[in-house]
């Protein structure tokens, strides 16, 4: 790269003659200006020798910085600045104004850019920059990680670049090695102040500048900041300076409105709490919760309906959730979407809409005459909620949670009358996909949250989630306020999806299983489903979902109960996709085959709690040669034959022969210990 050639103007040159002239004579100004107030015997002026005060540790403060440099116009920028030095926190925001064109009409819009330094925010190397319009056009907030935008206020920081450490108008002017004396006191746009001289070398601009520095006098003047108290007033900078390629004299006078010793909330210092910004990286672990659980929740969105008007509408909704098994389950009340001025007021009732996302299949069942649908459960390519027939179809972001997947911590803010941590993650829903970014917001630590018996600390209570592109679109992101968050794992029939079925598409298999009296059937019978289930899915190769509708009968006097089970078809006219799992669709004749196949080599047997009081465990084997299919289920009636087989009677006999000859007392039931 060529050498940038500087020419300098006659009147440059004067200048900076003049200047030169001037900061020289600065040592002299004490002996060569008069003072109404203060004179020696030889009428010279007196000028008393105030030191500059250290600037507060704390402090925020409104400037106007006016720029100019060589012909070129001037420049005014507004700033606030805000700074803690203990914490190493600041904010800088500037604001300014341009014309923009709406309906053929030129309409002024405000500009902000917002600078934030905060060690506590993670995934950050030095500060975030947000601005409230981007390079083309569009309008919102706008975050970037350590990277200045174009044209930023911040190319007339004295030189400040990304790497240089904890920056500030008031403190980088106060802190500068510009080794400043005393002048004498003046007035100052009105205020009485002292006055202080300096010589600031800006190697980033290859700049000398003068600097002339005015606090307001503390016993003739009351600052904003109370009585007695001085404060910056005034800072003139001036001398020859290179900036964007150009060299020529910059002048910088920065005028103070006001200043304030204050500490701010550490909230102050904290960007939007759901704002993703480009460049962040994501290194935190958000404290585990449960792959089960369920809560209440409010979810918040604006829809625009076919009559274009835009609604903002809250939705109360019960939900469950189970990981493992990839099911959830919400009671809501769907849209009337024949009513789109009050889309609440219509005959629509309480649905439940069960998701399995093996499958990627919804059913919403409706919970007055229980009648089902079967949908398709996907977002479409711009993240929106998906609103089909009034039923919102969403995946669950709950998902982010589970899988080891790492957030960034936006820090901690107020909402809902307590403290919530923000921590927030974006990636693509799917290879290839546009990035999703998920905001979730946890109790404060310092509060405990009911959970039944057992208080928890730390639980989801907000959500928002937005395609990552598409913060500013508000038809593009939901909110979910989140009520009574359980960590209790739900009952698993909440997920029962029979009622999506005719007769015709159910398969119903009753067992014979071994008993014995110190087996509690009756007062585990969640626990006794949830192993019923996994033996189902186990030797029946099927989804859990599909295995519905779980009961027995316990024939005392035979020492053996009834398993009686339902395992659901894959759904008709359901189109099969390449990716599922061939346990969800694998077809019912087949799982009767494989379940067939295990009772009859013994492979087929469940976890039976007991009533030992101590959690102990049995294993119920199934009876050889046991199973039937039954023809139907409807009303919960069903029907099968009381005793063993003659096989069963041999063995029996066989044992109490043993007994007798033995004189030890010993029971066959089909039972062994786990």
């Amino acid at each position: 790269q060529a050498p940038a050639v500087t020419t300098t103007t006659p009147q440059a040159g004067c200048r900076m003659l003049l200047r030169s002239v001037q900061f020289g004579l600065l040592a002299l100004l004490p002996c060569l200006v008069t003072s109404e107030e203060e004179t020696t015997t030889s009428g010279m002026q007196f000028c008393p020798e105030t030191p500059l005060i250290k600037i507060p540790d704390a402090y925020s403060t409104m400037m106007m910085m006016n720029i100019q440099m060589g012909d070129m116009p001037g420049k005014s920028i507004s700033l606030f600045e805000a700074a803690d030095n203990n914490l190493e926190k600041a904010l800088i925001r500037s604001f300014g104004e341009i014309d923009v064109i709406e309906n053929n009409q030129t309409v002024p819009e405000l500009l902000m850019e917002t600078m934030i330094w905060n060690p506590e925010l993670s995934g950050v190397k030095e500060f975030l920059s947000i601005v409230t319009r981007d390079e083309d056009g569009n309008t919102g907030s706008f975050c970037g990680a350590d990277e200045l935008k174009p044209g930023s206020f911040m190319q007339w920081m004295f030189g400040y670049k990304p790497g240089q450490g904890f920056p500030g108008v008031a403190g980088m002017i106060h802190m500068a090695d510009a080794d400043y004396v005393a002048g004498c006191p003046t007035v100052v746009r009105g205020i009485e102040v002292n006055t202080y001289h300096g010589l600031w070398k800006i190697a980033e601009w290859d700049a000398d500048m003068s600097v002339d520095y005015y606090w307001s006098d503390p016993y003739k003047w009351e600052s904003s900041a109370g009585r007695g108290i001085a404060v910056p007033v005034s800072a003139v900078l001036e001398g020859m300076a290179t900036i964007g390629g150009m060299r020529d004299i910059l002048k910088i006078t920065i005028d103070y409105s006001d200043f304030f010793e204050a500490h701010h909330d550490s909230s102050f210092y904290l960007p939007p709490p759901d704002l993703w910004c480009f460049g962040r990286s994501m290194d935190d672990m958000v404290p585990e919760i449960p792959q089960e659980f369920s809560y209440t929740s409010e979810l918040v969105f604006s829809w625009l309906p076919p009559s274009q008007h835009p609604m903002n509408l809250i939705i109360t909704r019960n939900e469950w959730f189970d990981g493992p098994r990839m099911i959830s389950r919400t009671d809501y009340k769907p849209l009337d979407m024949d009513n789109t001025a009050d889309p609440f007021n219509g005959k629509t009732g309480q649905v439940k809409q069960i998701n399995d996302f093996i499958t990627g299949l919804s059913y919403t069942i409706s919970k007055d005459f229980g009648n089902c649908t079967v949908d398709y459960l996907e977002n479409d390519e711009t993240g929106d909620v998906i609103m089909h027939e009034g039923h919102i179809h969403m995946s669950n972001p709950f998902m982010d949670l589970m899988g080891g997947n790492k957030f960034t911590y936006n820090g901690m803010y107020a909402d809902r009358a307590i403290e919530i941590d923000a921590y927030l993650r974006t990636a693509p829903m799917f290879e290839g996909g546009d990035n999703m970014t998920t905001a979730f917001f946890l109790s404060s630590s310092d509060y405990e949250v009911e959970d039944g018996s057992i208080p928890e600390r730390l639980i989801p209570s907000k959500l928002v989630r937005y395609l990552t592109a598409g913060y500013n679109n508000i038809y593009e992101k939901y909110t979910m306020n989140i009520f009574g968050f359980s960590k209790q794992r739900p009952d698993f029939n909440k997920y029962d999806i029979s009622a999506c079925y005719e007769d015709s598409h159910k398969l119903h298999i009753m067992i014979r299983m071994g008993w014995s009296l110190d087996m509690d059937i009756e007062h585990t019978s969640i626990k006794f489903n949830d192993e019923v289930r996994k033996s189902v899915v186990i030797w029946g190769r099927v989804t859990s979902i599909r295995v519905v509708d779980i009961k027995f009968d316990i024939d005392f006097a035979n020492s053996a109960f009834y398993l009686i089970f339902t395992v659901l078809d894959y759904p008709p006219n359901v189109d099969i996709q390449l990716n599922d799992l061939p346990d969800a669709i694998r077809p019912i004749a087949e799982v009767k085959k494989n379940l067939q196949n295990a009772v009859n080599k013994g492979w087929f047997k469940v976890k039976v709690y007991k009533n030992d009081g101590h959690g102990g465990v049995i294993a119920s084997v199934a009876e050889a040669g046991s199973l039937i299919e039954l023809g139907t289920r409807e009303g919960g009636q069903f029907t099968h034959k009381t005793g063993y087989t003659s096989g069963s009677m041999a063995a029996l006999g066989i044992v109490m022969l043993i007994v007798t000859v033995g004189g030890i007392l010993a029971l066959l039931v089909y039972v062994l210990k786990w």
